[in-house]
């Protein structure tokens, strides 16, 4: 797996775009919002920890709603 540079490409940025968009979708979350803000932070925490795909991004960006649920990026 390629390391994180902190630069992310205009396809990395697209993928990260669509899980925030997805889940922002499926939970009822408004873009603009506070809780919209803290998911694309924690979205873009997730993919510099090297969690890539959609699904994966989604799935740590529900661990936010469920903290005890495990996730990508977790510490174990």
């Amino acid at each position: 797996m390629q390391q994180f540079t902190g630069i992310t490409d205009m396809a990395q940025l697209a993928i990260a775009a669509r899980a925030l968009d997805e889940h922002c979708r499926e939970t009822g979350v408004r873009k603009g919002s506070l809780k919209h803000e803290l998911l694309a932070k924690r979205t873009m925490v997730l993919f510099t920890r090297g969690i890539k795909t959609v699904d994966e991004l989604k799935r740590g960006l529900r661990a936010l709603d469920n903290p005890r649920q495990d996730h990508p990026g977790r510490a174990h």
